[in-house]
């Protein structure tokens, strides 16, 4: 008996601050997509549908079965209600998705997050399947009341659009263990679905513009999202290739940092550091173990969303309900000497200066204290936008309209100071901008557009995307080069300087191999249709070689493509000493011709992977014009992965184009930076040949990367490979 197509989505938006939950229903067969109903949820209130969010924080039982007990503000509330005893027997956690991406920590399933209340170190990935498994009960049970049988629902998790190719496959990790698929939830694998958190928003956004504006988003036009989060801040850009449905290409990678609303709190947590504990954290440890800090916290939640240095009554950050505050510093007076001195410390006087309403219980924070806590993320998500446009101005996209989305997208402030960065210099609006005079605005006329319920379109958008998953996007731009390590026949202009003696394989007729060249398989800046695949064939190098071993590296710049007969790049072994420029630099040796690619092998390596690198910025190299053209600005032709082009990776576009794309000095490649390893074996029809030739391949799903190997021998079993966890 076949199975059933899903007809229900449960669409959970993991957020750094806040999570949420919607669930959608297919309509019925022939009504368009805006027709689907969606009905949002906020995950500890099991009341009547809500609107917002619920806090990312989950409380625990300290035994063996670590049940879940409460989610959300009940499960702060409750825990700081605790006695300090009485809490060692519970765990407390809250706001740990940013350690997803945070550098330099090792892998992602040994990361942990520290627990209040047993003050305990906890796995991480423990932790995010805690809090997915607190939304799926909820879910279960509201699906059961709408008699939904499990096998009839598909899951989908929001992730970022700048995460690593691990942290999804974490993410999905996490989801098993939360029950939400495999194991005994007696669901597959592909019953879950990753959305791009900007993608979902762009859906949702798109369907629910007002008339005039969707007359507006015709095909051609440039449409960017902002999806500014609690931790996170993601950037698409877009081209509308059709809108009956809307049909969306990317034109640019997905981009973006770790400048989400939490920075704000960040410094403003700073500040009452520094106010309420000028001698040391350690007062400060004490109010947070009295929940005072919570208080605090909470109160400046308030007040940021509506905070608008151009409104009389807004202007001042009043952060209110400090009874509890006062009353652990020592009472009234004790607050006021504090208040005072912070203010003679800083020079602050006046209108400028922090006052304490002690009547109120409140602290009135002075317009350019707030503003400094908002500028260190506004700024650079500002700076970012405008780097973005000129990057699509250069391809020759003009970008017309910009969605600003997500939980920080309801600052009033961050709404005027895009607005100010979109507008023309000679029509400034009211309102600050952060951007610095010499920041040009050339090419970024563009419509800013902010939906009624910012934090809630994420949720809502995936939650269709869910339900039409093969709708909206149709092509994306691949944000890394993806390559494997091979073998080829040694060519002295080609691959001298060696980067050791080692490098050089001899077979037994004597022919020499260059051994741990990169081999591009897809390029940064290529356009990949959903669902691509790219294969490479390599061949055994001697008869002794029983097992065919593929090593995949993903950098963040292009590779010169293998036809062109430049110099080639090689991976370095862990241990070795760092190559000089010189000898990474990109050149077509003198005389040298392009020719294709020589046969090629698996190429053995060792080393474990260490992979947890913070995606940054994108590099301005890869969109530079051609030098010797500034006469007009031409339409870049864009990179595509074609099927015919998919074999050698090669590229249809002139030398001259390419040769613009990557740096002249490449950086170094180590084996450390491995990404994926998959082996087959080595098919021989007798043992006196060779064998036959084995083939990997990528294959670029939905929003997710796997990897495949197998041997070209007749009835070759595929083997697959899963992202390293080392």
């Amino acid at each position: 008996m076949a199975a059933r197509a899903p007809s229900t989505v449960v669409a959970i938006d993991f957020g750094t601050a806040a999570t949420g939950y919607a669930i959608a229903q297919l309509p019925p067969a022939g009504s368009p997509i805006a027709s689907a109903r969606v009905f949002p949820f906020k995950p500890g209130d099991r009341g009547a549908s809500a609107t917002e969010k619920n806090l990312t924080a989950v409380l625990l039982a300290a035994g063996d079965d670590l049940r879940v007990l409460a989610f959300g503000r009940a499960a702060r509330r409750r825990f700081h209600e605790m006695e300090p005893e009485e809490a060692r027997g519970y765990l407390f956690l809250e706001q740990f998705k940013m350690v997803l991406s945070r550098a330099g920590r090792g892998p992602l399933l040994e990361r942990t997050v520290h627990a209040l209340g047993a003050d305990v170190a906890v796995p991480l990935v423990l932790a995010v399947a805690k809090v997915l498994e607190a939304v799926r009960l909820e879910a279960a049970d509201r699906l059961a009341a709408l008699s939904v049988q499990p096998e009839d629902v598909t899951w989908v998790v929001t992730v970022p659009a700048i995460w690593s190719d691990e942290a999804k496959a974490f993410m999905r990790e996490a989801a098993v263990r939360a029950g939400i698929v495999g194991g005994a939830s007696g669901l597959p694998m592909e019953r879950l679905l990753l959305c791009l958190e900007p993608e979902g928003a762009i859906i949702a956004s798109m369907l629910d513009v007002a008339p005039d504006v969707r007359g507006r988003l015709v095909v051609g036009s440039g449409v960017m999202v902002l999806d500014c989060g609690g931790g996170t801040v993601d950037v698409t850009v877009s081209e509308v290739t059709g809108v009956e449905p809307y049909a969306l290409k990317e034109i640019l990678p997905a981009s973006g940092d770790a400048w989400g609303g939490t920075l704000v709190d960040a410094e403003a947590r700073k500040f009452f550091n520094a106010l309420l504990a000028p001698r040391g954290a350690q007062a400060l440890g004490q109010l947070a173990d009295a929940a005072s800090l919570t208080a605090v916290m909470d109160s400046w939640e308030q007040a940021k969303s509506t905070w608008d240095p151009d409104d009389a009554h807004r202007c001042i950050a009043k952060v209110e309900g400090l009874a509890s505050v006062c009353e652990a510093v020592g009472g009234a007076a004790v607050m006021a000497e504090r208040v005072a001195a912070f203010n003679a410390a800083n020079g602050l006087e006046g209108a400028a200066a922090v006052a304490y309403r002690p009547r109120a219980f409140a602290l009135w924070l002075p317009c350019e204290l707030v503003r400094a806590f908002f500028d260190a993320c506004v700024a650079p998500i500002c700076a970012h936008m405008l780097q973005l446009f000129e990057e699509a101005d250069a391809l020759g996209y003009a970008v017309k309209f910009v969605f600003l989305v997500g939980g920080f997208a309801e600052s009033v402030y961050l709404q005027r100071a895009v607005r100010a960065a979109l507008t023309p210099p000679s029509q400034p609006p009211e309102g600050y901008s952060p951007l610095p005079a010499s920041a040009s605005a050339s090419v970024c006329f563009a419509e800013l557009i902010v939906p009624h319920k910012p934090v809630q379109v994420v949720n809502r958008g995936s939650a269709l995307w869910g339900l039409y998953p093969q709708a909206f996007i149709t092509t994306r731009v691949s944000r890394y080069t993806y390559a494997v390590s091979l073998a080829e026949a040694y060519t002295a202009a080609l691959h001298d300087p060696l980067p050791a003696p080692s490098y050089l394989f001899r077979r037994g007729d004597n022919q020499a191999f260059a051994t741990n060249v990169l081999v591009p398989l897809v390029q940064r800046g290529d356009e990949l249709p959903i669902d691509f695949s790219v294969e490479r064939e390599a061949h055994p190098l001697s008869k002794a070689q029983v097992t065919a071993t593929f090593d995949i590296f993903r950098l963040k710049h292009r590779l010169p493509p293998m036809e062109l007969g430049l110099r080639r790049c090689f991976v370095l072994r862990d241990g070795m000493d760092e190559p000089s420029p010189e000898a990474r630099t990109v050149r077509r040796p003198a005389g040298a011709a392009a020719s294709p690619t020589s046969s090629a092998t698996a190429a053995l390596a060792t080393g474990a992977a260490d992979l947890w690198d913070t995606v940054r910025e994108m590099g301005r190299d890869l969109l530079r014009l051609p030098a010797g053209r500034p006469e007009h600005r031409r339409r870049r032709r864009r990179r595509a992965a074609a099927p015919e082009l998919r074999a050698l990776g090669t590229l249809a576009e002139e030398e001259d184009d390419f040769e613009a794309d990557f740096p002249d000095v490449l950086p170094a490649v180590w084996e450390r930076d491995r990404v994926l390893r998959v082996s087959v074996d080595i098919v021989r029809p007798n043992a006196n040949t060779v064998g036959h030739s084995s083939t990997v391949s990528l294959f670029f799903g939905r929003t997710e990367l796997s990897c495949a190997a197998r041997s070209t021998a007749p009835g070759g079993a595929p083997v697959s490979a899963k992202l390293s966890f080392d």
